[in-house]
């Protein structure tokens, strides 16, 4: 049997995860501890749900091998709750996805975000330092079914083979 464990405080808004960090940590890194060790009390094995975000986004096409940089709050509570998993000597799964997008209008993600500015004829601001993989939802959840009926373990990387700034990805 198999939990995925998807939670963030951050909810799209890294400035106001940053705002309320002990609130956030209290949630997606204490209350991520608590849910897996419930879990494995109950044979159970836990999937987390992590993100690119721990690391810089530098360089971007990032490997299971590279060292998590964080240089966000979020990140960095992703990274612990990583480290926590890997140091307990138990079963888990992490799955680092890119910034997840959907397709689906007004369903408030990167691309459908975009899409809708541009539609409105906003000012478009993006971020041009900081390189990412987006993650499409559909592919998300595909390999998960897949790593589920595989039953694997350690830590995973899912998300497109192409890295973009924010400012690419709304030129493209």
């Amino acid at each position: 049997t198999h939990a995925v464990i998807c939670t963030t405080t951050a909810a799209g808004d890294l400035d106001r995860y940053r705002r309320n960090e002990a609130t956030a940590f209290e949630t997606d890194v204490r209350g991520v501890q608590n849910l897996v060790n419930e879990l494995w009390c109950r044979n159970i094995l836990p999937i987390f749900i992590s993100s690119d975000y721990v690391f810089d986004g530098a360089q971007g096409h990032y490997s299971e091998e590279d060292i998590p940089r964080p240089n966000t709050v979020y990140g960095q509570h992703k990274k612990r709750v990583e480290e926590w998993l890997m140091e307990q000597g138990k079963p888990f799964l992490i799955v680092r996805c890119g910034k997840i997008y959907g397709l689906t209008p007004g369903d408030g993600r990167i691309l459908t975000r975009l899409a809708e500015q541009f539609r409105r004829r906003e000012t478009v601001r993006c971020a041009v330092d900081q390189r990412f993989s987006p993650s499409y939802v559909g592919d998300i959840a595909q390999a998960l079914r897949t790593a589920i009926r595989r039953d694997l373990r350690g830590l995973y990387h899912v998300a497109a083979p192409e890295s973009f700034s924010r400012y690419e990805l709304a030129v493209r």
